[in-house]
């Protein structure tokens, strides 16, 4: 409908255009007479969204403003109104006006009827393809746009952006659900929405469009519904409750299709404007739905391919995580893994199961189930007809929604307890063989499963079902070597237990039979023949309680129950016993005329499987009636004799596996241990020793000797054959030809004779010993029989069986199990005839496998302690000859010994005669850290404090020997002095010298109790005896090297002697010829006296003076000498006299240069000191000694250089070095010490110079003398 408004002030002409337009169809016109109520209309036609479309206006309109003017206002009010200017008069100017106004036309009012309409038809005309060409232009910015964004909510944006370019004041995009929704019918999904007024929070809402249009109506075919007035007042309601606010006018809905499928609908409308569409303009909207459609239609394409990569993407992640840590995880933890993966992206895992096909049966089990969040512990197994047996048998993706029941009812699954809303599995498949599934379910309408989950879940399953499998497999051949291990273990702990109680070892076999850790049945069961008429239950394993059974089987699980696990509570007694154990225990079944399961395998030796219907017919009947039968297999208990002493009925009732032949075999073999056990036990007097040996001889072989092995084995040997004596001849390894080892031979039993007429040094040739070598077993059960010979002699005629009158005898061979080689005889002597049994030879046969196996560990264990010892001698010998300096040796040997001795702190100490103490030989505190607060300092230790290298140190200077001592706990010795907290054993060693003199102690500990044996102790003394050996060739060194440099200093001093005397001679007679010159001359004659006393002086200074040697009371001297020293040096002395009266023998001008040397080298150490100070202390030691201590107060004598003091020539003056030597030696001429004492808390360097004191004969004594020599 075109609206026209007719404003001329004179109404005739007016109506008269108002019937030419008439003629026009669907036109529709007004007429005005003033401007003011023209603009009053157009404005309230805007306001009601009717605006006019065409103006026809008279140019004049009389006082005021004219048309044109008019014109423009009304325009600025309408702007998509146009206009025809009519004018009386033929005006140029006022056309050109109306033209740059807008108007469309200028007409003169005498133009025809035809000729206004022709020109109102023309404008419609152009206002049509205007609005055409408008809404092209924003269809194709629409196209261009969204195939631009390519993202389908970014094409959406566009579109209803553009819609509003159309004029529209809203516009509301809807998508039919693929999602999780797709299954709620009537509802959309919000995408996108514009324009004021629009729907809050309008995306990724449902709506219920079903509600507001009948969603049938939309067919292809038809491109467009409209709601107008009737229909909206119908549904307001249910959009305001939505958030939309219905329209005044029509509201516009354009179907979205491709092809027959609907995608969505663009819903337009014109907001508080009350306007409705032409048809034209609906035909429009409809080719702008099919581009729309075309639009979203490649962005849902684009945007589902980005998330199918994206899906992939994920996927592949998720699988190449989940393999990652296959081989190392368990299958539940893997699962675990799986099912947090799955929910970390999008899908709801409240509801999850994870099954898996065992592969030994096909049977499937539930491995993870989760129900509403929570982890379930269900039965593993899967009932049959359930939907999940389904699933599983058909190995397809399977989605359901909202029609599982049917689905159930058509394919006659029963269904149990909540139904789900959605169900969704996806089968596991590896290599195309099933291998179980992964299940999710929905219990709630909003969160329906998709196709686009399934294909996204299919996806996962994909990437970690290759995971899972390696996983099952890992753990599958880890709990496999679990199981071998534990069964390879069974014999010897099932002999351990049987030793303790009978019980135990049934308790043990059945347990082996029945847990996750051994074969693995569900329930076991033990029946022994008594007195071979019937069969008593023993013990029994299991419950007829399903929920029960799966308890125990989950708590074991979870607290991973080992076979070690069930020895500590069987041990312990807190063993908890099943239903079954006191219920078998009341059965009892008759064997007599019997043809049932039990009997039959009693007779045959054979196991027998039954299934559910045989287990409830062929069972005894006695059984049944208290147990459940069910599949189950029997199985024999042998003895070692072959018999059969009873049976084990063992069955999956609970998981229902099937029973394998290699578990079968398994428990057999677990039976075969049980029963020769049970036969030893039942022989329990005589197989106690051959028990005990086993076990004794096996762990204690190598680490006790041989003869107590031997004899071990021996008793054992007479315990269980009931002999009269036993010997064993062990021979001396590689000897050629064969002899005895004398030291070693063995017995047992009461000798009529001594033992040393059997001991024999060579086997005799042709005797009993060869021929047993030659057929390793020979055995006479009565010697004297006719047929008892060896060649042409008689066994009887032997002499060692007449002289102990042997009657009976089993003689074996002992080899070496790997080699063959003989390794000795073993005799069973009886001094009675007697019959042997095929078990007796056995018996024998062992006791000769348990000799050889002791002669021949312990012959190896002999060989590598000897390499060790000659290892770790020759280490240490290379050590020793490597070094060029005691320093040097003994931390080449430290090294060497902390590599030879792991998890081990060693140190070596030194000896110091005259303190009497042991000292940290040099770099010994590298590998000895002391972490006693208390003792952090000390490095000097006295051989008669505490300290258990002071204890071995003490024992040598009383033996002269190298001695060892070995401290098993150190904390029970009252001497041990504790360096190091940790400390638990300790082993010391002492040093000695070739001449038997103690030079130090090699002490090693060790953090743990009983640390060192016997072997470490003979290793320590061998690396003890190479040690003593460096030790005593660097100090022979060191005296060698001191005399050679006191040699070549005193042929130095000769030849320096001997000058000084000439020429100080000379000076004496230059002064002499002086004074008898100048007589006349006192001055010049005192100046000659000086002269003489100073040549004299230096005659007796000279080297090697002949100055004798002269008594000194010491005090005085001292004072005298350094006092005098002192002050040319400007050092202060301080003198403390505690030696008055006491007299030494001393040449005083050697006194004094040992003096001035010493008290020289405290000046030069004290140079940077600002007070130089010397102490000078004398003391009486003993009646006999007396000693000199000189201290200064410099920085003292590094701890590199202390040890080689009065050894070597040692200087830090960069020449000589020589000064201390010479002390030496001129102390030593006095008979006396010099040392450097060890470093106190203060400062500088102590020497101690010991001297012997002068005893002054007395009367009597002189007289003696005199006698003497006279």
């Amino acid at each position: 409908m075109c609206r026209v408004l007719i404003l001329d002030d004179n109404p005739l002409y007016a109506e008269t255009l108002q019937l030419i337009l008439q003629e026009e169809a669907e036109t529709y016109s007004e007429i005005v007479t003033c401007a003011e109520d023209a603009i009053e209309k157009v404005t309230q036609a805007v306001r009601r969204g009717k605006p006019y479309e065409v103006l026809l206006i008279d140019q004049r309109l009389g006082a005021g403003k004219d048309g044109i003017q008019v014109f423009e206002e009304l325009r600025a009010i309408s702007p998509n109104s146009d206009g025809i200017l009519f004018t009386g008069y033929d005006d140029p100017e006022s056309g050109l006006r109306a033209y740059e106004a807008g108007a469309f036309r200028y007409l003169p009012k005498t133009a025809n009827n035809r000729e206004i309409l022709f020109v109102f038809r023309a404008l419609r005309q152009w206002r049509k393809e205007q609005r055409e060409h408008k809404w092209q232009k924003i269809f194709s910015e629409m196209m261009e746009a969204s195939i631009r964004e390519q993202e389908f909510h970014a094409a959406a944006r566009e579109i209803v952006q553009r819609s509003l370019k159309l004029g529209f004041a809203r516009a509301h995009l809807f998508w039919v659900p693929t999602g999780r929704e797709a299954n709620q019918q009537g509802l959309l999904l919000g995408i996108r929405c514009a324009g004021e007024g629009r729907i809050p929070d309008f995306g990724s809402r449902l709506f219920p469009l079903g509600e507001w249009i009948d969603l049938d109506l939309l067919q292809p075919g038809r491109f467009s519904l409209s709601l107008r007035e009737a229909e909206l007042e119908c549904v307001a309601a249910s959009m305001r409750a939505h958030g939309y606010q219905p329209p005044l006018g029509e509201v516009t809905l354009l179907p979205l299709f491709s092809g027959e499928r609907l995608l969505g609908v663009l819903m337009l409308d014109y907001g508080n404007t009350n306007k409705f569409l032409s048809e034209h303009e609906r035909g429009w909207l409809e080719f702008y739905a099919r581009q729309v459609s075309l639009a979203l239609e490649h962005a849902a394409l684009y945007s589902q391919e980005k998330k199918n990569s994206r899906e992939h993407t994920a996927a592949n992640r998720i699988g190449q995580e989940i393999n990652a840590e296959a081989t190392h995880r368990t299958v539940e933890q893997i699962l675990e893994d799986v099912r947090d993966r799955i929910g970390s992206v999008f899908f709801h895992i409240e509801n999850f199961t994870a099954l898996l096909i065992e592969e030994e049966h096909g049977t499937p089990q539930v491995r993870l189930k989760y129900r509403k969040g929570k982890k379930c512990t269900s039965p593993r197994g899967l009932r049959a007809n359930r939907l999940e047996t389904w699933f599983l048998a058909h190995g397809e993706p399977l989605l359901l929604s909202e029609n599982i029941t049917d689905f159930a009812r058509h394919h006659r699954i029963r269904l149990l307890g909540e139904l789900p809303a959605s169900w969704m599995g996806i089968p596991l498949r590896v290599n195309g063989k099933l291998i179980g599934g992964l299940i999710l379910q929905s219990f709630r309408q909003k969160r329906l499963f998709t196709k686009r989950d399934l294909h996204f879940l299919t996806l996962i399953a994909d990437q970690v079902a290759g995971a899972i499998q390696n996983c099952r497999s890992a753990e599958r051949e880890r709990r496999e070597m679990e199981r071998l291990d534990v069964l390879s273990r069974a014999g010897f702990e099932m002999l351990q237990v049987a030793r303790e109680n009978e019980g135990n070892l049934w308790k043990t076999a059945l347990t082996l039979a029945t847990a996750r850790f051994g074969v693995g049945f569900n329930r076991a069961m033990l029946f022994l023949l008594v007195e071979r008429t019937s069969l008593i239950g023993q013990a029994g394993i299991g419950t007829d309680d399903k929920e029960k059974a799966q308890r125990d089987w989950e708590h074991d699980e979870q607290q991973n129950y080992t076979f070690s696990n069930f020895l500590s509570d069987l041990r312990t007694r807190r063993l908890k016993l099943t239903d079954f154990d006191t219920l078998v225990q009341t059965i009892e079944i008759p064997l007599k005329n019997r043809q049932d399961a039990f009997a039959h395998v009693m007779q045959s030796g054979n196991i027998l499987q039954l299934d559910s219907v045989q287990a409830r017919t062929q069972l005894p009947p006695e059984l049944t009636a208290k147990i459940t039968p069910t599949a189950c297999a029997v199985l024999p208990l042998f003895t070692s004799k072959g018999k059969v002493e009873g049976v084990v009925l063992v069955d999956n009732k609970h998981n229902r596996k099937p029973i394998l032949e290699r578990d079968l075999n398994r428990l057999q073999t677990v039976l075969n241990y049980a029963g020769l056990i049970w036969e030893t036990l039942r022989e329990r007097e005589k197989s106690e020793n051959l028990l005990n040996a086993n076990q004794e001889i096996m762990s204690r072989s190598g680490r006790e000797n041989l003869k107590d092995t031997l004899s071990l084995i021996c008793n054992a040997a007479l315990g269980l054959s009931e002999a009269d004596w036993c010997i064993i001849y062990p021979f001396i390894e590689h000897s050629q030809p064969l002899a005895f080892d004398v030291e070693n031979i063995s017995y047992a039993g009461e000798l009529l004779l001594s033992m040393d007429t059997l001991i024999k040094h060579h086997p005799r040739r042709g005797g009993i010993t060869m021929h047993i070598l030659s057929k390793n077993c020979l055995y006479f059960e009565d010697v004297y029989a006719p047929h008892a010979r060896l060649g042409r002699k008689r066994i009887g005629e032997h002499s060692f069986i007449q002289r102990e009158k042997v009657r009976a005898m089993i003689g074996m061979s002992i080899r070496d199990a790997f080699s063959g080689a003989p390794l000795g005889v073993f005799y069973l002597n009886f001094r009675e005839p007697r019959r042997f049994s095929e078990r007796d030879i056995q018996h024998a046969q062992s006791f000769a496998s348990l000799a050889a196996f002791a002669i021949a560990n312990t012959r190896r264990m002999d060989e590598q302690k000897h390499r060790r010892r000659l290892d770790a001698a020759l280490q240490t010998a290379e050590a020793i000859n490597a070094a060029v300096s005691l320093d040097e040796m003994l931390q080449n040997v430290q090294e060497r010994l902390h590599r030879f001795f792991h998890e081990t702190t060693l140190c070596i100490l030194s000896y110091d005669e005259e303190e009497q103490a042991l000292k940290f030989a040099p770099g010994a505190l590298e590998f000895y850290k002391i972490t006693n607060p208390k003792y952090r300092r000390v490095q000097t230790f006295p051989l008669a404090g505490h300290s258990i290298a002071c204890a071995v140190a003490r024992k040598t200077l009383h033996s002269g020997q190298i001695e060892t001592l070995n401290v098993p706990n150190v904390h029970e010795r009252p001497e041990y002095l504790g360096l190091i907290l940790e400390t638990q054993s300790e082993l010391c060693a002492s040093l000695v010298s070739t001449n038997h003199q103690l030079l130090g102690v090699l002490a090693l500990e060790r953090r743990e109790l009983a640390g060192f044996d016997t072997d470490d102790e003979a290793l320590v003394k061998t690396v003890a005896q190479q040690l003593s050996l460096g030790f005593e060739r660097f100090k022979q060194e060191q005296e060698i090297s001191f005399n050679k440099t006191i040699a070549a200093y005193n042929a130095w001093a000769s030849d320096m002697a001997h000058e000084i005397n000439e020429q100080a001679g000379n000076i004496q007679g230059w002064a002499y010829l002086i004074q008898e010159h100048a007589t006349n001359h006192p001055e010049i004659q005192k100046y000659a006296r000086d002269i003489e006393q100073s040549a004299q002086t230096l005659l007796l200074a000279s080297p090697r003076s002949d100055q004798g040697r002269t008594l000194l009371a010491l005090d005085t001297a001292l004072q005298k000498f350094a006092d005098r020293i002192c002050k040319q040096k400007e050092i202060s002395l301080q003198f403390s006299c505690n030696a008055a009266g006491v007299l030494v023998q001393a040449n005083p001008l050697y006194f004094e240069r040992i003096l001035r040397h010493l008290i020289r080298n405290a000046e030069r150490a004290m140079r940077d000191c600002d007070n130089k100070q010397i102490i000078l202390r004398t003391q009486v030691l003993d009646e006999n000694t007396v000693e000199i201590q000189i201290q200064d107060f410099g920085p003292g004598i590094p701890d590199k250089i202390r040890p080689l003091l009065f050894q070597t020539n040692v200087t830090t003056k960069g020449g000589g070095g020589n000064g201390l030597l010479i002390t030496r030696q001129l102390v030593e001429e006095m008979n006396g010490r010099i040392r450097l004492l060890p470093p106190g808390t203060q400062k500088g360097a102590t020497f101690s110079i010991k001297l012997p004191i002068y005893k002054v004969p007395t009367q009597e004594e002189t007289s003696n003398e005199l006698v003497t020599t006279g």
